[in-house]
């Protein structure tokens, strides 16, 4: 019986960028691991990623309200270790937040096993909502879901049911969460939470292990970079 091996290698990033594009600065990354990228801005679309030793980054999942918010997610593999930095290109400029996770043994031919993607643009919904999943691997996965919501800071008691912030944080008037959760049963999953404002854009990816069977999670550690 395989055990789930997405454990987090590191995690890093941006809380203050403004303009065209993003760096994150990181330790040097290991060759087969997977690099995902959360991005929240003020619906500016990320045109390129480029660093951590990845020779592609693929979006995985993008949304934007169509008024002041976009959250995305993208991942690559890692092809040549040693790199320590990461720079976000965007389409034009933008104020917002960047983050990194490096993670070891998702699946590195087809790392997406589902998404689903939220937005409310009219300034009513105070619940960030991504929407919900229903992995095919079942506990083989990894949950990861960012939001972005026109805010100042986040609500801890509003955070979704099972599920471990890593990091988030604001500037610009916009305020990101992510959170992150290795599935611990088949089923579906919806990781909402709350925010003290509104005009929220989320999005939540399932990525598959690089092997299955369902067997024994282990704990995933929280960082919380503010």
């Amino acid at each position: 019986m395989a055990t789930i091996s997405a454990t987090p290698v590191q995690q890093a990033n941006n809380n203050s960028f403004s303009g065209t594009t993003a760096t994150i600065a990181i330790s040097p990354t290991t060759t087969g691991n997977t690099v995902i990228i959360g991005v929240s801005s003020q619906a500016v679309a990320v045109l390129s990623i480029a660093g951590a030793g990845v020779t592609t980054f693929t979006s995985r999942k993008t949304v934007t309200n169509a008024v002041n918010g976009r959250a995305e997610i993208w991942s690559g593999v890692v092809t040549a270790g040693a790199s320590t930095s990461i720079v976000v290109t965007f389409v034009g400029s933008a104020d917002g937040t960047v983050w990194m996770d490096e993670r070891a043994g998702i699946n590195t031919t087809t790392p997406v096993d589902s998404s689903s993607s939220g937005f409310d643009a009219t300034g009513s919904a105070v619940l960030v909502d991504p929407g919900s999943i229903t992995p095919t691997a079942g506990i083989d996965c990894l949950i990861v879901a960012v939001g972005s919501c026109q805010s100042s800071t986040r609500n801890p008691a509003g955070d979704p049911t099972g599920f471990t912030p890593y990091t988030n944080g604001g500037w610009g008037g916009r305020f990101m969460a992510a959170y992150q959760k290795v599935a611990s049963a088949s089923g579906s999953y919806d990781p909402t939470w709350t925010c003290n404002y509104d005009r929220m854009a989320a999005v939540v990816v399932a990525f598959k292990a690089a092997t299955g069977g369902g067997g024994q999670v282990p704990p995933i550690s929280r960082g919380i970079f503010l």
